[in-house]
């Protein structure tokens, strides 16, 4: 049979060749194993440095494979078995479970994903490395992991097999240390005994001699030492998990006043920085403009253009975060304006808000007169919403100032059935009815699908419509009154429909 080797993957067993068995007594990195490991691992999807330690235990035919990952260590445990012919076969058994991957985890939710992305299970994100508070950690529990926590009982496998490699491999330390401990006696005698130079000599020739004690004591040192920190790195990540486990998902009602909380301290921060008085406001029905100093507009940050200032910039994961508890859909990311309106000026401020992270991106601000407002006009827009949707048709008021336009992207009816459209697939204009459905996959999340059927009356883009109606009215008057005064002056063009 010579080299031939043959793969089981659902079994975790490969059969590996003499030579590759030589191999594999010799590697102790995983750049260095023989290529049908390697290669077994690649087939899985499993990444693993070329550094990652491979350690052989002393007394058997096994290994173990740490792989230095993050957020958690992985640890694969090899084990030959009985020769037959020119083959041994080698089980190769995780240790550990895979959290770095968060297409393996079930027990991670997904955002939005897009039929043109083809997912086979979930669709993986790029993850990005930040600390996260206390808050943002519940903030993004809430929105990506499943009730169901993970469970150390691998981690508790994984140490029981480490505290009995550690004890072999300090059982050897201990023999080593004794071999040195008696060597280094011996020598400091024979300097004593014998003329400084000539003692001197006679250690350094017995120490030649007798340099595989040396060796073996470092080697012995080295491989008691990476047994302990994995032990307990190990530890660690099971007191982490635990933790993880124990705690529980904040509630619907609880994110939704957070969310509160954080676009009220927002309005403030913005009021402030105009350096407006409060008295100078138009006053509007708090029935409309909510709890905050102006005139604020919430809309999802995945449906507005993907030109927007700032979307760009938006973490991928929770630009697609999303719930919806029933009474109000929650998303991970959402596109803030905020409106302050005086008799002679409007206020205008915009930004994409990551409501995870509490971050803001792309932040505008400008005061304008009522004459720099060229026009309010509510459009149906063909934009590109994400580099993989291509062009989604959605409804759009845009506010043409002099220098700039502010466009936000409605999430009403319009938005949400082109949206499912781009998630679950439609049949091509041409198709007879009795043969549409086949050309959709509907979503298995009850969570999006709810969100998609939701009504008119519940959208945000309902309340956002009365918002920008007042705007508009304000506008509207306050121009008349500039255009009473100054007759001369052109007439600037008002559409709203």
């Amino acid at each position: 049979m010579g080299d031939k080797t043959a793969i089981n993957y659902l079994e975790n067993k490969i059969e590996i060749s003499v030579n590759d068995f030589n191999k594999l007594h010799d590697a102790k990195l995983f750049s260095k194993l023989p290529n049908i490991i390697i290669d077994y691992f690649h087939n899985q999807n499993i990444v693993i440095a070329g550094n990652a330690t491979v350690l052989k235990h002393f007394s058997k035919k096994e290994w173990l494979l740490i792989n230095k990952s993050a957020p958690f260590w992985q640890f694969y445990y090899l084990k030959t078995g009985t020769r037959f012919k020119n083959t041994f076969p080698l089980l190769i058994r995780q240790e550990t479970p895979d959290y770095n991957s968060r297409q393996k985890d079930p027990r991670l939710r997904e955002g939005i994903t897009f039929l043109e992305e083809a997912p086979t299970e979930n669709t993986s994100f790029e993850e990005e490395t930040v600390i996260l508070n206390q808050r943002q950690q519940q903030k993004a529990d809430y929105f990506f992991k499943n009730p169901a926590a993970k469970n150390p009982f691998q981690h508790e496998r994984a140490i029981y097999k480490f505290d009995e490699w550690g004890e072999a491999y300090y059982k050897i330390f201990t023999k080593d240390i004794a071999k040195v401990g008696f060597f280094i006696l011996i020598g400091l005698i024979i300097i004593l005994q014998f003329p400084y130079y000539l003692g001197l000599v006679v250690v350094a020739y017995a120490a030649y001699h007798f340099k595989d004690i040396f060796k073996n004591f470092k080697k012995s040192y080295q491989l008691n030492d990476i047994i302990n920190k994995s032990l307990d790195t190990l530890k660690k990540e099971r007191e982490l998990l635990l933790a993880e486990g124990s705690s529980t998902i904040v509630s619907d009602q609880q994110m939704e006043q957070w969310l509160q909380e954080e676009i009220i301290n927002l309005d403030k921060a913005t009021f402030q920085s105009f350096q407006i008085r409060e008295e100078d406001l138009i006053p509007i029905d708090e029935q409309i403009k909510g709890k905050t100093i102006g005139i604020h507009i919430e809309e999802w940050g995945i449906i507005q253009p993907i030109t927007t200032a700032g979307k760009r910039a938006i973490q991928e994961k929770n630009l697609r975060a999303f719930r919806f508890n029933g009474r109000r859909p929650l998303f991970g990311v959402y596109y803030l304006v905020f409106f302050y309106l005086t008799v002679d000026s409007i206020y205008a401020y915009s930004c994409f808000y990551d409501f995870i992270r509490s971050k803001k991106y792309g932040v505008t601000s400008k005061k304008y007169s009522y004459q720099e407002l060229i026009k309010i006009e509510a459009t149906v827009e063909n934009s590109t919403l994400h580099p993989v949707l291509g062009t989604l048709e959605t409804n759009q008021v845009v506010f043409h100032f002099v220098d700039r336009k502010l466009s936000i992207a409605l999430s009403d009816p319009l938005a949400l059935n082109n949206l499912r459209g781009k998630i679950e697939g439609l049949p091509p204009l041409d198709t007879p009815m009795n043969e549409a459905d086949k050309y959709i996959t509907p979503t298995k999340n009850p969570e999006l699908k709810n969100l998609l059927e939701l009504h008119e009356s519940q959208l945000a883009a309902t309340r956002h419509s009365l918002l920008i109606t007042s705007i508009n009215y304000f506008w509207n008057l306050q121009k008349r009154g500039y255009y009473n005064e100054v007759p001369s002056a052109a007439v600037p063009q008002t559409q709203v429909r």
